[in-house]
């Protein structure tokens, strides 16, 4: 939510997926008859855009695709989304992996993991994560809140 409106941003794997999203969110909102934007690509170098930038404007840039809905100026806010992307390459998380050592199961993370969760398994009393039996699934998250989830085999 923004304030007089709302933005959807969805981070594709490639410019087809993210392209498929425009195109689906163009589809939900078929009753604004949302138009190409030549103006818009034009003035942010975007590779396509839709709607008459007032109640909404919905791009794609390579494999980003941003929906501003708003109630007078959809514009400005698909600029300022627009403004934030980065160019910076980020390497897939890596999944987090299950050691034994002894009687406990560790998990092993990525360096980007900041957050980690689990289900099922029973987890030691130690402060440190650790279980006497492994959990069934093992999820990590890094800092652009991409997921990488394991799933373990149980007996």
């Amino acid at each position: 939510m923004v304030d007089g409106g709302f933005v959807g941003v969805f981070v594709g794997a490639d410019a087809v997926e993210a392209q498929q999203w425009v195109d689906h969110k163009a589809t939900q909102l078929a009753i604004y008859k949302p138009k190409r934007n030549p103006n818009f690509i034009e003035h942010t170098d975007v590779d396509f855009a839709l709607g008459d930038g007032i109640g909404l404007l919905i791009f794609r840039d390579e494999n980003v695709a941003v929906m501003c809905r708003h109630r007078t100026d959809a514009r400005s806010w698909a600029i300022q989304l627009h403004e934030s992307i980065t160019g910076e390459a980020h390497p897939p998380l890596e999944p987090p992996k299950l050691t034994q050592k002894g009687e406990v199961w560790v998990p092993v993370l990525g360096e980007n993991t900041i957050h980690f969760s689990f289900v099922g398994g029973a987890p030691t009393a130690s402060p440190e994560t650790q279980f006497s039996a492994p959990p069934e699934r093992m999820i990590a998250w890094d800092q652009w809140g991409r997921t990488s989830v394991t799933n373990l085999e149980t007996e």
